[in-house]
């Protein structure tokens, strides 16, 4: 607790919470405003998450970090970077909106065909979950895992299944009541992971009373494609609020050998990174780590986990 008071205290001075703000709108090429658009400095690596009609609010005293840069990051759209130089220009001219390219796509629909009808889990959400001592944490806010699609057919997903770790759903009800989360789609191309777009407003999750959380998705019709899907969740804290970025999220995590390759991803530094991998790059950097005990254990719990979110699909 005092650790936590200490950080808020110091976020408070270095950003001046008395100050004058710099506000404006974060847009589409079509005009509309950009939903929970994620503002930050790169090398601070704090920043604020903007309201719904887009709309962001940052102290003005950001624009005197001048070696800094400016990340607006938001899913189904490509980031855009700007230095906080360029920013204090833009600003002073009064230029404050923001506008982001359209990055996404839209999935062909599928047909379902009577046999097809009874619901089927798939993913890795029933599965065994890790104890809590291989629970890891990141400066991620996005993670997504591949579902695979065993059956081979097309399909339409039912809802959205997601295990929480336990400690992180005491956090949520005692700490931010405010917070949600962001359900996502991606698919990938030769050239990387390509958004899906499947609604025409975002898909969140409020309700953690269950660790165990199946949010019903079935009036979107999303399809669930014969070759797999990418399912995602990001976190979403209270709106225009300074915020640490590089606090860990906590998911649930299954240790198994039944995932017979990495299905899980975090993104990081703009870029989406394979889990296992990120988390063993991570964790050698801790002493605690490097012990025998964590060569003993390194090979399940690193190359065997992944976050427990799968789907319901008919």
């Amino acid at each position: 607790m005092k650790k936590l008071l200490t950080s808020f205290l110091a976020l408070t001075f270095s950003f001046g919470i008395f100050a004058q703000n710099v506000s404006g709108y974060i847009k589409s090429e079509s005009g509309e405003g950009v939903p929970f658009v994620s503002i930050y400095l790169k090398e601070k690596n704090i920043g604020i998450v903007s309201n719904i009609d887009g709309h962001y609010i940052l102290p003005s005293t950001i624009l005197s970090e001048t070696t800094d840069t400016l990340i607006f990051s938001s899913i189904g759209f490509e980031t855009q970077k700007i230095s906080v130089p360029l920013f204090k220009q833009k600003t002073s001219a009064g230029q404050t909106n923001i506008v982001l390219k359209t990055n996404s796509i839209l999935l062909t629909k599928v047909v379902i065909r009577a046999k097809n009808h009874k619901p089927k889990d798939y993913g890795l959400f029933h599965l065994r979950p890790a104890p809590a001592r291989y629970h890891y944490m990141f400066p991620s806010s996005r993670v997504m895992v591949f579902v695979e699609n065993t059956d081979d057919t097309d399909k339409i997903i039912q809802t959205i299944n997601i295990r929480m770790s336990c400690r992180d759903t005491r956090r949520i009800k005692h700490t931010n009541k405010d917070r949600k989360l962001r359900v996502f789609f991606y698919q990938k191309t030769e050239s990387g992971f390509q958004n899906i777009k499947v609604a025409d407003e975002d898909i969140l999750i409020t309700d953690f009373s269950q660790i165990r959380i199946r949010h019903d998705v079935s009036k979107y019709r999303i399809p669930f494609p014969k070759e797999g899907i990418f399912v995602g969740v990001e976190w979403l804290g209270e709106t225009n609020v300074i915020q640490e970025r590089s606090r860990g999220r906590e998911f649930g995590l299954s240790v198994t050998d039944k995932a017979k390759k990495p299905h899980s991803w975090v993104f990081i530094d703009e870029k989406w990174q394979q889990h296992p991998l990120e988390m063993y790059r991570m964790a050698i950097h801790n002493p605690f780590y490097r012990s025998e005990f964590f060569n003993r254990i390194h090979e399940t719990t690193i190359q065997n986990s992944n976050f427990q979110i799968g789907i319901t699909a008919y």
